[in-house]
C-alpha cells in the first residue's frame, strides 16, 4: 500500500515537473546528454498535458529589443501586434515536434507535388560553377510591378526547403513575387553540382549577392526586399552591414539568423551534436557526391575522401576541418572563420 502510495506521489510530481517545465520561458532544445533528451521528453509530456489550457491561452508574449527613439520603429511596432505577442498552435508548442513535422512536410510534398511550384534558373557564377535562381511560380501571374522578395538560401537549401517554401508562399498570397537563391552544390532533393573543388562556403557572400544583383537589374523599378532564416538570416545581416550606402534592397527581414558562424558551429556541436552532423553532413555531400563520379588521379591531393566521409558522422567541425579547413591552408578554424565566413 505504502509501495503504491510513493509509485503515485512521484508519478504526481514527474507530471508536475513536466507542466512547469512547459510553462518555462527560454526553453532549452539541448539534446546533448541523457539528462537533456530526459528534458525534452518532460517538455513534450507538459505540452501535451497543457494543450487544452494553450488552446485558450495562446497568446505567447514576445521579448522585443528597438530603438525607441526613433519615429519608425515605434511606427512599426504599433502596427504589427504580432510582433508583442503571436498565438502559438496549441499542439506544436516543442520545438523539436515542430522541426519533425517540418521536415516531414517537406518529404511529403516533394514526393506529391513533384516540382512544380518552383521554377529553377541556372546562373553561372562570376566565381566559378553554378548557383540558381529558385522562382516560386505562384507568383508568376502578378503583375510586373508587384514587389519583390529575394530570400537568402539556409545552409544548403533552396526554394523547395520547407521553412522557405512557407515564408514565401504567404508573401505571394499577400501579392509578392519570390525568389530563391541556391547556392554552389546547395539544394536537398536536388542538389546543384558543384563544378569545381571548392567546398560550399557557409556563408558564400559574393554569390547569394550576385544573384541579389541579377533579380534587381531584373524588376529594377520594383520595391526589392530580402529576407533570410537561419544561414540565410545571417547573410542578410552581413549584407546590410557591409553594403551601406549601396544596398539594393528597399527592405531586410532577418529570420532566425545567427551573428557568427563559430559561435554557431561550436554551440551546435556542444549542444545538438545529432543536428551538428546533420549540418556537417549536408556541407560533405557535394565534395563526395562529385568525388564518387572521379577517379582518385582526378581528386585533389588536399581532399582525404576517406577522412571526409568519417568526419560527416563526427560533428560538424570535424567536417569543416576536413574539408574546409584543408582547401583553404588556413592554420586553424579559428583563422578559417575570421578570414572567410565571419570576416
Amino acid at each position: 500500500m505504502l509501495l503504491r502510495i510513493l509509485r503515485s506521489m512521484w508519478a504526481i510530481w514527474i507530471l508536475c515537473r513536466a507542466m512547469r517545465l512547459s510553462l518555462s520561458i527560454p526553453r532549452s532544445a539541448n539534446t546533448a546528454t541523457a539528462y537533456d533528451v530526459m528534458h525534452q521528453v518532460l517538455l513534450l509530456v507538459g505540452d501535451w498535458l497543457l494543450c487544452l489550457y494553450y488552446a485558450v491561452f495562446p497568446n505567447i508574449k514576445c521579448d522585443v529589443y528597438f530603438d525607441a527613439s526613433c519615429e519608425r520603429n515605434c511606427r512599426i511596432m504599433n502596427s504589427a501586434p504580432s510582433l508583442h505577442f503571436y498565438p502559438a498552435t496549441c499542439w506544436l508548442h516543442h520545438p523539436w515536434l515542430c522541426f519533425a513535422l517540418m521536415q516531414m512536410k517537406e518529404l511529403v510534398r516533394w514526393v506529391a507535388c513533384s516540382r512544380s511550384y518552383v521554377r529553377r534558373e541556372i546562373v553561372p557564377l562570376s566565381s566559378g560553377g553554378v548557383g540558381a535562381l529558385d522562382w516560386y511560380t505562384s507568383g508568376d501571374a502578378l503583375p510586373l510591378d508587384a514587389p519583390v522578395c529575394f530570400i537568402a538560401p539556409t545552409l544548403m537549401g533552396d526554394g523547395r526547403t520547407e521553412s522557405t517554401r512557407d515564408f514565401a508562399e504567404n508573401l505571394v498570397r499577400s501579392g509578392w513575387r519570390c525568389v530563391c537563391f541556391v547556392k554552389r552544390g546547395g539544394g536537398w532533393a536536388e542538389p546543384l553540382p558543384l563544378m569545381d573543388w571548392q567546398p560550399t562556403c557557409m556563408l558564400n557572400f559574393a554569390d547569394v549577392e550576385q544573384g541579389l544583383e541579377i533579380v534587381r537589374s531584373r524588376y529594377a523599378q520594383c520595391f526589392l526586399a530580402v529576407a533570410g532564416s537561419s544561414a540565410g538570416g545571417g547573410w542578410v545581416r552581413r549584407y546590410c552591414t557591409a553594403a551601406g550606402s549601396a544596398n539594393l534592397a528597399d527592405a531586410a527581414f532577418c529570420l532566425d539568423g545567427g551573428y557568427g558562424w563559430e559561435y554557431t558551429v561550436r554551440a551546435v556541436d556542444r549542444d545538438n551534436p545529432a543536428i551538428a552532423k546533420l549540418l556537417g553532413s549536408a556541407l560533405a555531400r557535394p565534395l563526395l557526391s562529385k568525388a564518387q563520379a572521379c577517379t582518385p588521379d582526378q581528386i585533389p591531393k588536399w581532399l582525404d575522401v576517406p577522412r571526409l566521409a568519417s568526419a560527416a558522422t563526427e560533428s560538424w567541425a570535424a567536417v569543416l576541418k576536413a574539408a574546409h579547413l584543408a582547401q583553404s591552408g588556413f592554420s586553424d578554424l579559428t583563422e578559417y572563420f575570421e578570414k572567410v565566413p565571419d570576416k
